[in-house]
């Protein structure tokens, strides 16, 4: 009996056909999971495709208008504005990459030593795993295009929690230098004079430089923290109460907060209400209810139309957030709940003085 061998080009296409597979049945799956009500953020943390190559702004030379016009664009990024949605790989290397890789399928150059050895060659692979990881959902200037198998990862408890993209695209970073530049070396060895790959590196340096190279820090002084700040840590109690305040996690958002607090709270020393934690346990939202004056805060933060309008000082515009003092009234401080109410406080104080 004779065994009929597949043909050739009936192997060679099966691996493309299992990865076809392999997207559609993603897609359908991801797809009913989240029809079937499942609480999941895979679309909120999708990376954009276009973030690849936007440069952030913290790139000096390659930042521009364009790239700016994206990166605040509220159609294209459920964050505009966020670093979480910095995925720069710069321009040199994966099209260094790219155009490796096409001399590769046109065999114009031999396999790299990477390629050869066992342990370099799934690394190629790996980057394409990161790289996938960076997009559970395949989105292009805002457009749902398809759910990749990555998507089923923000359904499974635990791992739901690793839904950044910038987490991965380190990994992305570590990988495109090692596969693009054995490539790189397989194909100039027999092309180019020892001389002319000494100033090629050197291009490629100067070209990766300019990718890296970031915009000057920012410093902030003391010296331009407000006077009433100041004032406030001359004031008695031990804890500050901002107006508006807020208490977030990466999950949920209670009021709203204003980061420069942590800031000015370097003058006055006290504690502050108000903050950013990684995870802040459900209790913790929930005793917040139980807190008078801090419900009270926060229920006349998400219904401002309830408070008559308070007089504000053009001097003090960004102190004079005045809310009634009634508020304030409702639990008189104990010995055990001691709050400086002092941004109402100051802020009567600097109005009054500047009529």
């Amino acid at each position: 009996m004779v065994l009929a061998s597949p043909r050739p080009n009936a192997v060679a296409r099966r691996p493309n056909l299992d990865v076809a597979g392999i997207l559609i049945i993603s897609h359908i799956m991801a797809r009913l999971l989240r029809l079937s009500g499942l609480e999941e953020y895979s679309l909120w943390w999708a990376g954009d495709l276009v973030v690849y190559i936007m440069p952030p702004p913290t790139s000096r030379f390659l930042h521009g208008e364009w790239a700016a016009s994206l990166y605040n664009n509220g159609r294209i990024f459920n964050m505009p504005g966020s670093l979480e949605n910095t995925l720069f790989m710069g321009f040199a290397l994966p099209l260094l990459a790219v155009g490796l890789w096409a001399l590769r399928v046109r065999r114009a150059r031999p396999t790299s030593q990477r390629f050869n050895d066992p342990e370099g060659l799934p690394l190629a692979w790996v980057l394409v795993v990161f790289l996938i990881f960076t997009v559970p959902t395949f989105r292009i200037l805002g457009h749902e295009m398809l759910n990749m198998p990555t998507a089923a990862i923000p359904f499974i408890p635990f791992f739901n929690n690793i839904r950044c993209p910038t987490r991965w695209i380190m990994m992305v970073g570590l990988l495109l230098p090692i596969v693009s530049f054995s490539a790189l070396e397989a194909w100039w060895k027999s092309r180019l004079k020892p001389i002319t790959q000494v100033l090629f590196t050197c291009f490629l340096a100067a070209v990766i430089l300019l990718k890296y190279w970031p915009q000057p820090y920012q410093f902030a002084s003391k010296s331009a923290i407000p006077r009433a700040f100041r004032m406030v840590a001359d004031l008695p109690g031990t804890t500050v109460v901002p107006i508006p305040l807020g208490i977030l996690d990466g999950y949920r958002q209670v009021g709203h907060m204003e980061t420069e607090q942590m800031f000015y709270q370097t003058v006055h020393e006290k504690k502050l209400p108000t903050g950013y934690l990684s995870r802040v346990s459900p209790t913790l939202f929930a005793s917040l209810d139980a807190e008078p004056v801090l419900r009270a805060l926060l229920s006349v933060q998400v219904k401002p139309d309830t408070v008559l309008p308070a007089h504000r000082s053009s001097r003090y515009s960004i102190f004079c957030k005045l809310i009634s003092l009634s508020l304030l009234s409702l639990v008189p401080p104990t010995e055990t709940n001691q709050c400086t109410f002092c941004f109402a406080k100051c802020c009567s104080l600097m109005a009054t003085k500047s009529r």
